[in-house]
């Protein structure tokens, strides 16, 4: 008796599939009748392969005039700035950190132009301290990882900041 009852329903139970199965099979016929075939795709994007992370000069209303425009880049994830002075101010003992990479692995330019490996009295640049004043500071890019081909630094294997200055004012 209990075999006949278990028959039934196994006979009930894919009958039920195989009628699901033609409906999905006539809803797929339908679809592939009504698809059209498009001459063009287009893709609209930022055009980054990575992380990047933007500093504008709204983020600096933060900090107190003054300050370094590296101490910005302390308050993003993964990134630790250092100095024996609260403004980092002081480049002799400054240091950056981005995920493990110290600042001689990091790539660094202003404007496109590179500033080398970022120590101080460095042999191949310049540290953006000495380029630029943090009031002329007007953002930096950050991006994580190999830096981007696009940025002119032989030590950018650890990531790149690319540090941006606000243009001429009128006044």
């Amino acid at each position: 008796m209990q075999t006949r009852h278990l028959t039934i329903a196994v006979a009930i139970a894919l009958s039920a599939a195989s009628a699901h199965a033609a409906e999905t099979t006539d809803a797929t016929e339908d679809a592939a009748l009504s698809a059209q075939t498009l001459d063009t795709v287009s893709v609209i994007g930022q055009g980054e392969t990575r992380q990047v992370q933007r500093i504008t000069a709204v983020d600096k209303q933060v900090l107190p005039p003054g300050t370094s425009g590296q101490k910005i880049l302390d308050r993003l994830p993964g990134v630790s700035v250092q100095s024996n002075d609260a403004f980092g101010a002081n480049e002799e003992s400054q240091t950056i950190s981005l995920r493990g990479f110290d600042k001689s692995r990091l790539g660094y330019t202003l404007d496109g132009i590179p500033l080398g490996d970022n120590s101080y009295g460095n042999y191949n640049g310049l540290s953006i301290a000495r380029a630029l004043i943090a009031e002329n500071l007007a953002g930096a890019e950050l991006s994580q990882g190999i830096g981007s081909l696009g940025v002119a630094s032989t030590s950018n294997l650890g990531g790149t900041i690319q540090y941006f200055s606000m243009d001429p004012s009128t006044e």
